[in-house]
């Protein structure tokens, strides 16, 4: 018997089921239930989690939306990290693969119960990377909604009552495979 995720993080996981399911509206996932492999730690290496008993997490990636288009960046991490190839009768009728992936997992809250599910999927060699905008497109985003976002900010500040800050310099900080290949 497994145990349920009790914390938020990134971790090492192979996917152990998977299934199709529908809803109301026209959206429709694969729910795939992952058993954790290890956890990123904080200085960048894998904590082996093989040792203890398992934990198991779930995720529902979302392949139709609730008009009936195509996800296709869910459909892109599921194809990139599990190598689905886009059947859902491979889902349906078969295991899901063993490659190890990478998950994110984050916390829900639920009628007042605090979850934990996978957010995202990568391959299990993943290396994150910034997502910084370009000064172009932060120029043309300040043009967009600059005042409107100083406007928002500047409320804020007032609806607690002291005045608002001038803006001052932030100081800088300096400071299907199989396990053989995992990283710890």
């Amino acid at each position: 018997m497994s145990i349920k995720l009790d914390r938020g993080g990134i971790f090492m996981a192979r996917a152990i089921s998977w299934q199709v399911r529908t809803f109301d509206s026209m959206a429709a996932a694969i729910n795939i239930e992952f058993q954790i492999l290890g956890q990123l730690n904080d200085v960048g290496g894998w904590d082996d989690w093989r040792e203890y008993e398992e934990h198991t997490v779930y995720g529902m990636f979302f392949f139709a939306k609730k008009d009936g288009s195509i996800n296709e960046t869910t459909v892109a991490q599921l194809a990139k990290s599990l190598g689905w190839r886009g059947d859902l009768f491979e889902v349906q009728d078969g295991p899901p693969p063993r490659t190890p992936v990478q998950i994110t997992v984050g916390s829900e809250e639920y009628k007042g119960q605090q979850y934990y599910k996978v957010m995202w999927i990568n391959p299990k060699d993943y290396t994150p990377q910034p997502q910084s905008a370009t000064p172009e497109k932060v120029s043309t985003l300040n043009a967009q909604f600059g005042s409107l976002l100083r406007a928002a900010a500047a409320a804020a500040v007032a609806k607690q009552g002291e005045p608002m800050p001038q803006n001052q310099a932030t100081p800088s900080l300096d400071n299907d495979t199989d396990e053989s290949d995992l990283p710890f």
